[in-house]
């Protein structure tokens, strides 16, 4: 029951750092304008990029190395420190050029405060992969969760005194230092060591995953710079806004799961069978969640948004039309990065990081003259397209193939589709009524295509309830 124990705490931590969010973005629509809040998105996309190094593919290497002794662990502990200072200072150099490109050359400032985030945010990282490697998930939760938890209120604060968009850098400052405050103690004894003999293996592993990771940002994100750059930022805040809504259950749920999927598949590296089974369990589990997310924030999406981000925001709820099921083809694909991991071929994942991009971005372009409409339309055109190659080029790592990943996971569709067939009779006039039944039947269909999953534990689950109900009698 480690994996339960596991997930307990990964649960915990991921609905705080969901709901810290989901709390504070009402707040910021209501307090600031679509120019400013288009402003910010502008920024996060250029620190974004940059801060892809803080980490450097360092996090994996910690939770796949086999020896992790302490000469490994200094070393990773000082390249993440290091990497960690050169993100701060690039920020630093960088701040008033980049700005003056973007055209938003007096918010130059805001970068300063983001110099400090991410230079601690080197060592943060490698610290909480060795968190995960341990298995210390309820000290992860404790570093993870109580900064933001506290940031929540701080944001808020921060908004109500009229510290407009200097909250955002602010509050980020404020995370930061309060995360690494708690990660000291359950992170020592921390040394720092340079180890010349370690730093070849280190490269080799650590290259892919970072060339991935850069060139992957600019199919993520080369969409949020076209918008700010070209249509202005005022269309950028109504896209950002849309694609948060979109990302934002997905990267929780599976950053919720992902610490879990490479340990644990880890230890079926001798057994590809078993390996794929614990990844196809991981994949329905995601996919519940996100796809019953997803499909009732697509049934009742004109309402949803009305009531969360007020008026003047409803050109969000037309671009999540696209988005919600751009999303649920996600969550079953973005973590499939993991056999790339275990297998280490980390060469395949830049070249098809490559691939994926290059379609995206002419995806992005072609869409650009029809607005930011067309830009969520031209994303996700582009993500049909690569679903084959994605799917079949990591799975193959692990032994797999698309067929086998397809058939694990295509009844998860029927909640969707189930969802679209009841919106068509779904008339009720009064707009809280009609959301609490469309969750209720969404709610109903997932808990079917659950029992159809896992039917086959159903007998488990309910022996170890009826013992922990035996204890607890006793």
């Amino acid at each position: 029951m480690s994996k339960f124990k596991d997930t307990t705490w990964l649960l915990l931590g991921r609905f705080i750092g969901l709901s810290s969010p989901l709390f504070v973005t009402p707040y910021v629509a209501r307090a600031l304008t679509k120019e400013e809040i288009g402003t910010w998105a502008l920024i996060q996309v250029v620190v974004g990029f940059v801060a892809i190094f803080q980490d450097g593919g360092l996090s994996p290497y910690v939770i796949r190395h086999k020896n992790y002794e302490q000469a490994t662990r200094s070393m990773v502990s000082s390249c993440g420190g290091l990497l960690g200072v050169a993100v701060g200072l690039i920020l630093l150099v960088g701040s008033i050029p980049v700005c003056r490109l973007l055209g938003i050359s007096e918010q130059w400032k805001l970068f300063l405060p983001l110099t400090i985030v991410y230079g601690l945010g080197g060592l943060a990282s490698v610290w909480n992969a060795e968190l995960r490697r341990n298995g210390s998930f309820k000290q992860l939760f404790l570093a993870g969760s109580i900064p933001q938890l506290l940031s929540v209120p701080f944001s808020v604060l921060l908004l109500a005194n009229g510290f407009g968009l200097w909250t955002f850098p602010l509050a980020a400052l404020f995370g930061a230092i309060t995360q690494v405050l708690f990660l000291i103690p359950f992170c020592r004894p921390i040394r720092f060591a340079w180890s010349q003999a370690l730093l070849p293996e280190m490269a080799q592993y650590t290259r892919g995953l970072l060339g991935f990771s850069l060139i992957n940002y600019w199919a993520r994100r080369l969409d949020d710079l076209l918008i700010g750059r070209y249509l202005g930022t005022a269309p950028l805040a109504i896209y950002s806004n849309a694609y948060r809504l979109m990302l934002l259950p997905i990267s929780q749920v599976i950053s919720l799961f992902n610490p879990l999927i490479l340990p644990y598949m880890s230890k079926h590296q001798d057994d590809l069978e078993a390996c794929r089974t614990e990844l196809y369990g991981f994949l329905s589990t995601i996919g519940l969640i996100v796809f019953a997310g997803m499909s009732f924030l697509w049934i009742e999406r004109n309402q949803l948004i009305n009531w969360y981000l007020g008026n003047g925001w409803n050109e969000v709820s037309d671009i999540l039309f696209w988005f919600a099921p751009l999303g649920m083809l996600q969550c079953l694909i973005n973590p499939l990065g993991n056999c790339y991991m275990i297998s280490s071929r980390n060469d395949r994942f830049f070249w098809i990081g490559v691939i994926n991009t290059a379609v995206v971005i002419c995806g992005f372009i072609a869409g650009l003259k029809f607005g930011v409409k067309g830009v969520a339309l031209g994303y996700f055109i582009a993500n049909l397209i690569m679903i084959y190659p994605n799917v079949r080029l990591s799975i193959s790592t692990i032994g797999g193939s698309f067929r086998e990943w397809l058939f694990n996971t295509s009844i998860l569709w029927v909640i969707p589709i189930g969802g679209i067939i009841f919106s068509q009779f779904n008339t009720l006039a009064n707009p809280y009524l009609s959301v609490a039944i469309s969750a209720i039947f969404v709610g109903l269909i997932t808990l079917s295509v659950a029992v159809i999953i896992f039917r086959s534990k159903i007998p488990t689950v309910c022996q170890f309830l009826r013992l922990r109900r035996k204890k607890t009698l006793s």
